[in-house]
């Protein structure tokens, strides 16, 4: 028995070499027609990605799977480009269009906001939590920053709140001349892009991630964080064998009770061996009850399209509670092996549009699918690479 695991190792191994195929291509200045070097050329969300030669080539081993992924090219004097995978068309060459030269913009609320930018930035997009505080951005310089802001008055009625008001730095402040009302100009989200990919230490897993981020957005009237962006996921390959093991760890962590383990538990329907389990919250029309629980059959609102993707519809306004039981805080325990001391971490799930795509490989492609909870406040420095598989 000693001998089987090598064996079925092995086997696994060959089968993947054989589903998987070879990506090549060179990158073009299209106003030069000169090859570009030292480009980054990735699969999104993943850690499968090369550096273009001098000479503008690039080799990638694409994995079964991922053969319609979307590939991305990024180079600091260049646009960011991308095209569709097709495991028929193993020669990709690109033309990549030079960036015009800029003035850099003066933001919003000038520089003395920035530090408070950079700070709400950071605990939105990759945490407030301890893994988000041990991660860090090597280069802030390329963010930039705006907002929208509404014109506000208040009526100060007494001399606490006119000494509160002269305390706060408010953008565009000014007072009435009879000095009892004072009028500011009341932000209403923070947005955010960058001139260049943001380099960010995830320094609990391991990983360097790469950001091409097209857009942040933080709203106050919906308490919503939203970006949209390409990521790449570098790993530390030269730490110790100790640090090693911390890095796999922690991954494990990362990975048990997230959005992508949920997410490939529903596609294989193995929710329930997994540590989840899915109940809806159905509040009585009596107001002295109390809401009422029900089990949900959550496969009946997914789809698996032509192309290989998922869509998961058909929720309308309904609201999903995802309990997971786990075992030393991440482990999950399969609904069989649970005692009624079982305590979940909670999360809710409900959908903002009529639909939401999901890769195979349990990444969303569109941001519809909406978590709340122990998922819904993990910031970037719990994140994987879609490619990540748990050992």
């Amino acid at each position: 028995m000693r001998y089987l695991l090598p064996i079925l190792t092995f086997l696994l191994a060959s089968t993947s070499l054989v589903a998987q195929f070879t990506l090549t291509g060179k990158l073009i200045d299209q106003a030069t027609n000169e090859t570009v070097g030292f480009a980054t050329v990735y699969l999104d969300g993943t850690s499968i990605g090369d550096i273009s030669a001098d000479d503008g080539t690039f080799r990638l081993r694409i994995p079964a799977g991922r053969e319609q992924d979307l590939l991305i090219v990024s180079h600091v004097n260049y646009k960011t480009s991308s095209v569709i995978l097709s495991a028929d068309q193993p020669v990709v060459n690109l033309m990549l269009q030079p960036k015009a030269a800029t003035l850099t913009r003066i933001e919003v609320g000038d520089d003395d906001f920035r530090a408070e930018n950079l700070i709400e930035f950071h605990n939105r997009l990759i945490g407030r939590d301890v893994w988000g505080k041990n991660a860090s951005v090597e280069n802030e310089s390329v963010i930039r920053f705006d907002r929208d802001f509404v014109r506000r008055e208040v009526n100060v009625r007494n001399e606490f709140i006119r000494n509160q008001l002269k305390r706060r730095n408010h953008r565009n402040a000014e007072w009435s001349e009879d000095g009892n009302t004072f009028y500011y100009d009341a932000p209403q989200n923070l947005k955010a892009s960058t001139t260049g990919a943001l380099l960010i230490n995830l320094n609990d897993t391991g990983y360097k991630l790469r950001m091409d981020l097209n857009r942040f957005q933080n709203s106050y009237r919906t308490k919503r964080m939203s970006y949209l962006g390409s990521s790449f996921y570098i790993p530390d390959t030269l730490a110790s064998p100790r640090q090693q093991k911390k890095y796999a760890r922690n991954r494990l962590k990362a990975y048990y009770g997230s959005s992508m383990h949920f997410i490939r538990s529903l596609l294989a329907d193995e929710l329930d061996a997994n540590g989840f389990m899915i109940v809806e919250v159905v509040k009585e029309a009596t107001l002295n009850k109390p809401p009422q629980t029900r089990p949900v059959n959550l496969r009946s609102h997914l789809n698996k399209r032509e192309d290989g993707n998922y869509e998961f519809f058909g929720t309308g306004d309904r609201k999903f509670a995802v309990l997971f039981y786990s075992a030393n805080g991440y482990r999950p325990i399969p609904m069989a092996e649970r005692r009624g001391s079982a305590q979940p971490v909670q999360s809710r799930m409900w959908l903002l549009a009529g639909a939401s795509l999901i890769h195979p490989t349990g990444t969303l492609m569109d941001t519809n699918l909406v978590f709340s909870g122990d998922i819904g406040e993990r910031g970037l420095a719990w994140s994987l690479p879609a490619d990540f598989v748990p050992e």
